[in-house]
């Protein structure tokens, strides 16, 4: 675990999540790399991930569009249609304990 990493885990801070760059910065690379600058040079001078930016002409040229992509996902939970049930059952039982929810789900299949 890095240094900074491991300063985070201590002051149980949450983890830094890297934003996208931002639309300005994307178009710069665009026009810098359009303009005949290597990707590589064009990153470094904007002071970018190479990688990023790499990846970010590919998206170029694919599909016109400097826009970042959408980051994370969304998957919706297996228990959602189940939820009406699932809250009935608990409050029906209010002193089950989550490893005895756990189990009882798991036999059902959820698990």
């Amino acid at each position: 675990m890095g240094a900074s990493m491991a300063s985070q885990a201590n002051r149980n801070e949450e983890p830094i999540i890297p934003k996208a760059y931002s639309i300005d910065l994307r178009e710069r690379l665009v026009r810098a790399v359009e303009g005949g600058m290597s990707v590589r040079k064009a990153a470094c001078q904007l002071m970018i991930d190479y990688s990023s930016a790499l990846k970010g002409m590919g998206q170029f040229r694919r599909t016109g569009n400097v826009q970042p992509k959408r980051q994370g996902g969304y998957r919706q939970s297996i228990l959602l249609q189940h939820s009406a049930w699932l809250l009935g059952w608990i409050e029906d039982k209010p002193d089950l304990t989550l490893a005895e929810i756990r189990q009882s789900l798991s036999q059902k299949g959820f698990g």
